[in-house]
């Protein structure tokens, strides 16, 4: 799975299943960021999918998300 970051705006975003050629429409990072279930799962239903043929791979980058570690504290 890759994160795809818009290049004409700076706050959309896409995931691409560059496996099974599909990718998510386009939405706001936060959006993204709910669906990480816990630390090693995540919901790929909350999102609508669509063949990858429909993206110009021109208008988006790939970014590199760091991992996050989630610490509960109390």
């Amino acid at each position: 799975m890759k994160v795809l970051k818009s290049a004409h705006d700076p706050d959309l975003y896409c995931l691409w299943n560059n496996i099974g050629k599909e990718v998510t429409e386009a939405v706001a990072y936060d959006r993204i960021m709910k669906s990480i279930v816990d630390e090693d799962d995540w919901d790929p239903g909350i999102f609508r999918w669509i063949s990858d043929n429909t993206l110009n791979f021109e208008e988006w980058q790939e970014i590199v998300v760091s991992p996050i570690t989630y610490t509960h504290h109390g």
